[in-house]
């Protein structure tokens, strides 16, 4: 089979100039929690780290079903124009 494809996100940034100031204080302050948070209960974080490792692994999976759905459709089912 084809190798395992590993993903990593940490927040999406929009790419006009006016929204960088706010989203860097957004993303400080995140990191600024997420550390207070490893540091007083570990236990909570990695509750954390998990439930957002299944959210997206639950998003993967739809997005590979649907891209399954598309090819299944785009095989073509008359011969193509042209063919001799």
């Amino acid at each position: 089979g084809e190798p395992q494809q590993k993903y990593a996100f940490v927040a999406h940034s929009e790419i006009h100039r006016n929204s960088h100031g706010w989203q860097l204080d957004i993303i400080r302050a995140l990191i600024t929690e997420l550390a207070k948070v490893a540091k007083d209960s570990p236990q909570s974080l990695n509750a954390l780290i998990q439930e957002s490792y299944d959210d997206i692994k639950q998003s993967v999976e739809k997005i590979d079903t649907v891209k399954r759905k598309i090819s299944l459709t785009l095989v073509p089912t008359a011969k193509p124009v042209g063919y001799r």
